[in-house]
């Protein structure tokens, strides 16, 4: 669709009474969009903003579910926004920047408009989020450029492969205790869980510098499945920081790798899921 043929759109509309929607340097923007609650936006905008944290510098979300590698191939980030963009297509590059410029757009309850809602609607080129007094347009990427791309289901069955065969452990991580965490990790100055097996596992926040006169075992003991050779990894934090829900943590020995998973239905209305490889430190 090109410029002339929404100009033709817009005035069929205003012909038939429908609504006209401000624009933007001159552009008309799509009357065909979506409404989404205020509260709903705000966790678009921190599904954008987790990504971001997990080292995507895009988001490539199809159908409303976003799954893609991070820009390192650590990890496999899932996130289902259904709920909230419907089987919509999203596409940002720079996630970051966005998730910013997205943030801008929220309110607090001082703030009293009849009209709580956010209009997110697109054209070829673009994408528009309109709220009563403001309008911030993103220009869509190119495909080709982005560094993280959607995952299909077939490539991502087959990146995991995970069965309760191959289940080393499986804990709930509670909300008071995922806030104990990240509020430790804060305080010795690191963004890392360590687990350590020994024929159990235990899960310790050290500081970076390896000293140990500042250390915390948050949960211990934890029984293993199946046997697992005596080590340390590493996982980020970050799934402990976002949402104050319950959390799944579980751990798989696969042919030549090992996974570690996070599970959590993100502000109740999105599930998650991050999927890890780690590598077992036995110095």
């Amino acid at each position: 669709m090109d410029l002339s043929e929404l100009d033709s759109l817009q005035s069929e509309a205003e012909d038939d009474g429908i609504e006209r929607l401000p624009s933007i340097q001159g552009e008309e923007i799509p009357t065909d969009a979506v409404l989404i609650d205020r509260d709903k936006f705000r966790v678009l905008t921190e599904c954008i903003g987790l990504a971001s944290s997990l080292q995507c510098t895009d988001c490539d979300i199809k159908n409303g579910i976003l799954r893609q590698y991070d820009s390192n191939k650590y990890c496999i980030i899932y996130m289902d926004m259904t709920a909230i963009l419907g089987n919509r297509n999203f596409c940002v590059s720079n996630a970051a920047q966005k998730h910013s410029v997205m943030k801008a757009l929220e309110v607090d309850d001082s703030v009293e408009w009849a009209n709580q809602q956010i209009k997110f609607s697109e054209e070829e080129r673009r994408y528009y989020i309109i709220d009563p007094v403001s309008t911030v347009q993103f220009t869509k990427p190119d495909l080709k450029y982005l560094d993280n791309k959607f995952m299909g289901q077939g490539d991502f069955e087959s990146k995991t492969n995970l069965t309760d065969e191959n289940l080393a452990f499986q804990i709930e991580i509670e909300p008071f205790m995922s806030k104990r965490i990240r509020t430790i990790c804060d305080g010795i100055g690191t963004d890392v869980l360590t687990c350590r097996l020994r024929k159990k596992a235990n899960l310790l926040i050290t500081g970076q510098n390896k000293v140990e006169d500042l250390s915390a075992k948050v949960v211990g003991d934890i029984p293993l499945q199946i046997e697992i050779p005596n080590g340390d990894f590493t996982v980020t934090v970050v799934p402990f920081r976002v949402s104050d829900t319950a959390m799944r943590f579980s751990f798989y020995k696969l042919k030549k790798f090992y996974m570690c998973v996070f599970e959590k239905n993100l502000f109740n209305c999105v599930p998650f899921a991050l999927y890890a490889l780690v590598n077992i430190d036995n110095s």
